[in-house]
């Protein structure tokens, strides 16, 4: 009997243990089904898309793309009280986005000051496009890169542009085209543009990190607003016939009130929360080069092709045509003008080899392309037949023409970021990896270095395949 009572003690204790864990267990439950302490409502929050940050004086403004909801105005109706006001967009036709701008003296208190517009909490997780004017570009974007990369909800992920004029001009006046909104629309052009050499994606932490290198240097993409032709409003007449009688009708195409029916205005342009008459009409976005800067600050820009010029070094293309003449003409003469039979070549591939000392650089540049169309129809310029006599030499023409390009652009290209004192090239950073001891010596001058250093530029190229045809239309000439 004793036995039996002794074993019963310890099952009493482990139900006590039991009940005391699932107490626990029910005030733990009980304090997590009041619902979420840091709850954000979908209807409560204003998500920022793309930001813009522009100088005026001693003051920043910072304008801020966002998430059009159902019930917020269209894009060319009249703001409701307090509201803030929204850019682009056909009258009565909304957009997915609207834009807010505020000032500061500070970028921080613009951004506060935004609150002055906007009834929701900003909500930056899904903020991809930083758009960049030129007046804070020159100002100098340390504070910009400083604030972007401290806050914690901002995405150091977003892709950096700059723009010529005001970056709220360029965001509020531009029409959405393919993409569902301008910061989905700017990204994917440069995220294509980049697979042709024409620009190369630059996030935050990548100018914040090339900016505080060794070059001090970094190539960021410029765009600009390319004016959109106006449709006409439904139901409108073509210009021509405007006004006149209707052979079909016999009415005159005139309004009740006699005025005759003119082209959508295009919708007001934003500043400081109201709107504004908008100075352009409205745009696409078109991209347009390349912003050097240097330290912190902007100093100058390249073209198109002077930008590929350096893309063919630091970010080598997937699919970049080059232009050259016909094998015939090539090989009298190398420097044969834009009237000559041209040949479209695509670039696939390109392995860069670079080496850097204190006393000089070298560039060389192994291309592989692909032949994707030509104009060489006269008699011993046929491309891409199987039997034809001469083909392997004048595929080798062809490829020694494209390494002429090639290697003009990329001279081009030094020779302007040379007269800028900036490495957008990135040979400081070659430099510093492949002999420590000699960029420690050149460090705290390398901007006057790089200026008088020469570069040595070899490009190789081979045409690999001449596409899918394997003989050209045979049309008589």
């Amino acid at each position: 009997m004793n036995r039996q009572g002794n074993n019963a003690r310890p099952d009493r204790t482990n139900a006590g243990r039991s009940m005391m864990v699932l107490v626990a267990l029910l005030t733990g439950t009980a304090a997590l089904i009041g619902g979420c302490w840091d709850r954000h409502e979908i209807n409560e929050l204003s998500v920022v898309l793309t930001a813009a940050v522009d100088r005026d004086g001693e003051q920043w403004e910072f304008s801020v793309g966002l998430i059009r909801t159902t019930g917020q105005p269209s894009g060319g109706q009249a703001p409701g009280a307090g509201g803030g006001g929204a850019g682009g967009g056909a009258p009565g036709v909304p957009r997915a986005a609207f834009v807010v701008t505020a000032r500061g003296s500070t970028l921080d208190e613009a951004i506060q000051n935004l609150r002055l517009y906007i009834s929701r909490t900003l909500h930056w997780d899904h903020a991809i496009l930083l758009v960049i004017g030129e007046a804070a570009a020159r100002y100098g974007i340390q504070e910009l890169l400083d604030m972007w990369t401290r806050h914690e909800a901002m995405r150091t992920t977003a892709t950096v542009v700059v723009v010529r004029g005001k970056a709220s001009d360029f965001v509020a006046s531009l029409q959405v085209g393919l993409g569902n909104t301008l910061a989905d629309e700017v990204t994917r052009i440069v995220e294509l543009s980049q697979k042709a050499a024409l620009t190369r994606q630059v996030a935050v932490h990548d100018l914040a990190a090339a900016l505080s290198g060794e070059a001090h240097a970094s190539l960021v993409p410029v765009f600009g607003a390319v004016a959109l032709p106006q449709p006409p409003a439904p139901g409108t007449p073509p210009p021509s016939t405007a006004g006149k009688r209707s052979t079909s009708t016999g009415r005159s195409n005139t309004g009740a009130s006699g005025a005759e029916r003119t082209h959508s205005e295009p919708a007001p342009a934003v500043q400081e929360g109201r709107y504004l008459p908008p100075s352009q009409p409205l745009a696409s976005a078109q991209l347009q080069g390349g912003a050097v800067f240097l330290r912190d600050k902007l100093i100058g820009f390249l073209g198109l092709t002077e930008v590929r010029g350096v893309m063919w070094v630091v970010s080598p293309p997937r699919e970049a045509i080059v232009a050259v003449p016909c094998p015939a003409a090539a090989a009298l003469d190398p420097n044969t003008g834009p009237k000559a039979d041209l040949v479209s070549v695509s670039v696939r591939k390109v392995i860069p080899r670079i080496r850097v000392t204190a006393e000089r650089a070298s560039i060389e540049l192994s291309v592989q392309g692909v032949l994707e169309s030509q104009a060489c129809f006269r008699e011993h310029e046929i491309l891409g037949r199987a039997k034809a006599q001469g083909a392997e030499a004048a595929l080798k023409v062809l490829a020694e023409a494209v390494s002429r390009r090639v290697s003009q652009e990329v001279k081009r290209s030094i020779a302007v970021t040379q007269a800028m004192g900036a490495d957008v090239f990135g040979l400081a950073t070659v430099l510093h990896r492949q002999h420590k001891q000699a960029w420690r010596a050149v460090q705290d001058r390398w901007e006057q270095v790089y200026r008088t250093l020469p570069v040595e530029v070899t490009v190789v190229s081979r045409i690999s395949a001449t596409g899918e045809t394997i003989q050209p239309p045979d049309v008589k000439l």
